[in-house]
């Protein structure tokens, strides 16, 4: 699936990365652990994700069981019309701008 991948995040559960699938750049969240009771709630929220059409949420794609993991929309804040480079995908990265 991933032609390309670049982490961006990570929690205690699991990894955020950003990779290029079928020519778009996604979002895929992957579950760490093995846990079954951990795994149960993280398809949980793909279920949740992919019931809510709002556009304060990023879209969900896919999910899949093995390995864990949720393909969701890739949004980021381009700061080139502004005369920046910087392409940012987190808050944490925009307040240290």
């Amino acid at each position: 699936m991933q032609e390309k991948e670049e982490a961006i995040g990570r929690g205690s559960l699991g990894l955020v990365f950003v990779a290029k699938a079928n020519r778009e750049m996604v979002v895929v969240k992957k579950l760490l652990s093995e846990d079954e009771q951990e795994q149960g709630l993280f398809l949980k929220e793909a279920n949740i994700l992919h019931g809510i059409t709002s556009k304060h949420v990023v879209k969900f794609k896919a999910a899949c069981t093995n390995p864990c993991a949720m393909i969701l929309e890739y949004l980021f804040f381009d700061f080139d019309p502004f005369g920046g480079s910087d392409k940012v995908s987190s808050l944490d990265k925009f307040s240290s701008l």
